[in-house]
């Protein structure tokens, strides 16, 4: 099921086949694929809607620019961002959850591991962790589910609709919690498990302690019941068909009841266990984050939302030119052992031809029969050489056309590298092209409207380009119209 994946959590790392989570006593080799979950406050996240009709290639643009405008990134900036999206048929809409990090803190935050490594595959977002339940068929993708996460660093809450993730809300971390009731973080997991928020089972000298806690809890759940609230208004529903809480595979006494008193008491209420697999309860959300990973790299689930930087370098035979390069070395080797064969027949038959011969001389009573026989041969030789000939002929049609298709192939991967650089550039510089246009495979121009006061920026965008290699870079101005200035800029390599 999928490669075998590395996750990383802060300075551990774990092995990840498919079923089983093992820990790394050491760095992990770079022939594995690795990954790392996001801790929300690494990230900015935002969401939002948009029309069913926006177009495909405008999507990203679209949530782009909503991020910048009303998601408070930071413009001076350059940021990775990323998203995932669900349709909601009332609203006839997309609803869109977009998550930036901005460039500079993710390299604060991976240069040493990237550099340990010589990769990071994949940097997820832990809110999308429960997808990969459904994608592996380990939960049916029908109606709403809510999962409730309490975590040492970080709790939270997502709801998923038909298998996509609809909305999520932050919440309280155990930490945290025990914090604020002058208990350990590991004592305050014994309370719960033990206890919970069941007044029962708590002496009379304890219920000051039962009474801060059940508050902690109600705050969660008022702020779980009014994420629900802002998600039946997508849905046009507030029902919640399951909750599930990951808590080490443990129920919180209490909980329950007191979930019903929330308004769901008509859902139905279960501790999340990976029954299929032979999981630890203070492992699962580790596993689960593990199966996400694997999932995501193998391509089960579709578009995962990834902010990676660092990517490791494909093997030989994985990228287009490696497998054309293994292509031709393979039809080098074919061509190289026919032409010894053909040699080797033209040698057997000029073996045969001087053996006659001598026959010949030899044997002068039987000359007749040797020079036919020697006839025959030679005439034999003769057709041999010109099939030779006429093989060649097709061998050599045959090397022109690889190298045509390799030739074409190149200037194909060489206007594409135009494209991403003088788009990476646009990007970095907060540009927008009205027009791209391809002129020959080593000239582009780019049409940019923009603000009068912005042709510094333009400048700055020619120079980047020309570090960038290219030969030429000029602009000219087609219009202003008060402070709207168009202008073009060539780029030749």
């Amino acid at each position: 099921m999928g490669e075998i994946v590395c996750l990383i959590k802060g300075h551990d790392y774990y092995q990840f086949d498919g079923t089983t989570l093992t820990p790394l006593m050491a760095v992990p080799d770079g022939e594995r694929l690795c990954g790392f979950f996001l801790h929300p406050d690494q990230f900015i996240s935002h969401s939002l809607t948009l029309p069913l009709t926006t177009d495909e290639e405008g999507f990203y643009g679209a949530v782009e620019l909503q991020m910048y405008e009303s998601g408070s990134l930071d413009s001076t900036l350059p940021h990775r961002i990323a998203y995932t999206r669900s349709r909601i048929d009332t609203q006839d809409a997309w609803s869109v959850l977009a998550f930036a990090a901005d460039t500079p803190s993710l390299h604060a935050i991976f240069d040493a591991q990237a550099q340990r490594l010589g990769h990071i595959d994949f940097i997820g977002i832990p809110y999308l962790v429960y997808s990969v339940l459904y994608a592996r068929d380990w939960r049916p993708a029908e109606g709403v589910d809510l999962y409730l996460y309490l975590g040492s660093d970080v709790s939270f809450a997502t709801l998923y609709h038909d298998g996509d993730l609809l909305t999520y809300r932050q919440l309280p971390s155990l930490d945290a919690m025990a914090t604020q009731m002058h208990v350990t973080t590991e004592q305050l997991k014994k309370i719960l498990h033990q206890r919970g928020i069941d007044r029962t089972r708590y002496a009379d000298k304890e219920q000051g302690f039962y009474l801060r806690l059940t508050e902690m809890m109600e705050d969660f759940l008022g702020r779980i019941r009014s994420t629900v609230h802002f998600a039946a208004a997508l849905l046009g529903s507030q029902t919640v068909q399951h909750i599930l809480l990951d808590f080490e595979q443990r129920e919180i006494p209490g909980l329950w009841t007191l979930l019903d008193t929330y308004g769901f008491d008509t859902s139905a209420k279960e501790s999340l266990t990976l029954s299929s697999h032979q999981v630890e309860g203070i492992h699962q959300h580790l596993f689960l984050e593990a199966a996400y990973l694997q999932a995501a790299l193998d391509g089960s689930i579709a578009h995962p939302v990834n902010l990676t930087l660092w990517r490791r370098p494909p093997r030989v035979g994985e990228s287009l030119i490696g497998r054309m390069g293994i292509g031709v070395g393979l039809a080098l080797l074919l061509l190289l052992g026919y032409q010894g064969y053909k040699s080797y027949r033209l040698h057997r038959a000029d073996t045969h031809l001087q053996a006659l011969r001598h026959r010949y001389q030899t044997l002068s009573t039987d000359g007749k029969q040797l020079i036919e026989t020697v006839a025959r041969l030679t005439q034999e030789k003769k057709r041999l050489k010109h099939k030779e000939r006429l093989e060649e002929q097709q061998t050599h049609a045959w090397g022109s056309s690889v190298q045509k298709m390799v030739t074409i192939r190149t200037s194909a991967l060489r206007r594409r590298a135009m494209m991403r650089s003088i788009l990476s550039a646009l990007e970095h510089y907060h540009l927008k092209a009205s027009a791209l246009h391809q002129v020959q495979d080593t000239r582009f121009t780019i049409r940019i409207l923009s603000d009068y006061d912005a042709r510094e920026t333009i400048a700055q965008f020619m120079q980047q380009l020309k570090s960038h290699g290219y030969t030429q870079v000029h602009t000219q101005l087609i219009s202003r119209q008060n402070e709207q200035y168009e202008s073009e800029v060539e780029v030749i390599q």
